[in-house]
């Protein structure tokens, strides 16, 4: 029902229990080097969390790789963004994921891991109101030796300005790609992406930091929180702990709110 970075992921059945669960199927090719789809599954075993989707178990068959997963059956964010203004979501909608995500990512960042793929399509959501993160493809995980990174991965539209320019960077990569989906389901689309994928990237990396469009329909809390996910210089940006103190988050809805937002929205497959 999905594809994944490393693979396509398909709707399974645990044969003793009848339970629902995610599979991603990741072929031994040459594209799909071991190495890579071992550390996803190192980082997402040691990644425990109520906010990450759990990996319940991986094995082997004939020419693939199988990881099962928990069975998010909303899916996407990305599916519960409106692109009609009516549909739009809420402040406390986006408190409440901005919550969820970011309790996420102190739990990563605590253990010097970096996601480096944040985006709405890697947020998902179960019809309980759940909203966890998801594709480890790209993670990495930080050591004393390298505290920091130079490769350039992610998705273009919600890439970090220091990671486009080649610089070396942090766990603060994955703040800056937040507060674009924080735009993003303020908007309905990220900054740029009316640009090509290559354009939108030369903009990130020489611009100034993106706004809010529609100034005068958020308030004062939500713009001063979407301006500390994307400050420039991520010495000055701040750390998911930092941004969980923040007056905005007072606002979140409970998961009652994200169900009735599902049923607002959202329409099954």
């Amino acid at each position: 029902f999905a594809e994944g970075e490393s693979g396509s992921v398909y709707v399974g059945h645990l044969i003793h229990t009848k339970e629902t669960v995610a599979v991603k199927k990741v072929p031994f090719t040459a594209t799909n080097k071991m190495e890579t789809v071992a550390n996803e599954i190192e980082l997402m075993r040691e990644s425990r969390h109520p906010n990450i989707v759990p990996l319940l178990d991986c094995f082997v068959d004939n020419r693939y790789l199988y990881m099962v997963m928990e069975y998010m059956d909303v899916g996407a964010l990305t599916d519960l963004i409106g692109d009609e203004p009516q549909l739009r979501m809420t402040e406390p909608e986006i408190a409440r994921v901005a919550c969820d995500v970011l309790s996420a990512l102190a739990f990563l960042h605590a253990a010097d891991r970096i996601h480096r793929d944040i985006k709405s399509d890697n947020i998902l959501l179960n019809s309980r109101g759940e909203i966890k993160l998801a594709d480890f493809g790209r993670a990495a995980q930080l050591t004393d030796s390298a505290p920091r990174r130079n490769s350039v991965v992610g998705t273009p539209y919600w890439m970090a300005p220091e990671l486009i320019r080649g610089e070396p960077y942090d766990v603060k990569v994955d703040i800056w790609s937040f507060g674009i989906v924080l735009i993003e389901m303020a908007e309905g689309v990220p900054p740029y992406m009316d640009l090509s994928a290559l354009d939108a990237l030369c903009k990130i990396a020489v611009a100034d930091r993106p706004r809010l469009q529609n100034a005068n329909e958020w308030s004062p809390a939500f713009h001063a929180f979407v301006r500390a996910c994307t400050e420039l210089d991520p010495r000055i940006r701040r750390s998911a702990v930092e941004l969980l103190q923040m007056s905005f988050l007072h606002k979140a809805c409970n998961r009652d709110g994200i169900v009735h937002l599902i049923g607002r929205v959202w329409s099954p497959a």
